[in-house]
């Protein structure tokens, strides 16, 4: 009788004690298999989640460091060509005129221009280069995080195979059973 009562306090059993003995149990390399197999898993599961919210941190980052980046307005390798270009058509232009006046204050003002854009691409070459990294490392980063989520994903679809195995394990006893 006491044993019963007992045995009625170890959940998830809710059958006769006797009928216990006539149960067809996982042995227990099952259950140490199964055991081990999940903590694996989980495990794994765990540490890519982990990486998934360090590369998130790092993307926040480098998405503000961008910005910060893009909130600067940068002379580009375009607006030096048009420089030069209107440059050189003034030039010509003063050099078919026979350099006037009007036309030699214009040309200084080009010279002006593009030896100011080809400063500031020399002084912002740093953040150039910075903002181009920033941008290959979001790339990079992006990537990353996409083979982790799919790693964390082939890793859910093998948990929930685990898990098959694991309440089929249990099925000749008609205990659901519970995680190891």
């Amino acid at each position: 009788r006491q044993a019963e009562q007992e045995a009625s306090r170890l959940a998830p059993w809710t059958g006769e004690l006797e009928a216990v003995l006539h149960l067809h149990w996982p042995t227990e390399e099952q259950l140490e298999t199964r055991e081990t197999q999940h903590r694996s898993l989980a495990d794994e599961q765990r540490s890519l989640a982990g990486n998934i919210r360090q590369i998130d941190k790092e993307l926040a980052e480098l998405d503000q460091q961008l910005k910060n980046l893009q909130s600067k307005t940068l002379p580009t390798l375009d607006d030096l060509t048009e420089a030069r270009k209107r440059r050189d058509e003034q030039w010509e232009s003063l050099k078919k005129a026979g350099l006037q006046q009007r036309g030699a204050d214009a040309f200084e003002q080009s010279i002006r221009k593009a030896d100011d854009i080809v400063d500031r691409l020399r002084q912002e070459a740093a953040a150039v280069a910075s903002r181009a990294e920033c941008e290959n490392a979001i790339r990079n980063k992006t990537v990353e995080r996409d083979h982790l989520l799919a790693e964390q994903s082939a890793i859910s679809e093998q948990l929930k195979a685990w898990q098959s195995a694991w309440e089929e394990d249990w099925a000749g006893t008609g205990i659901s059973p519970r995680l190891p």
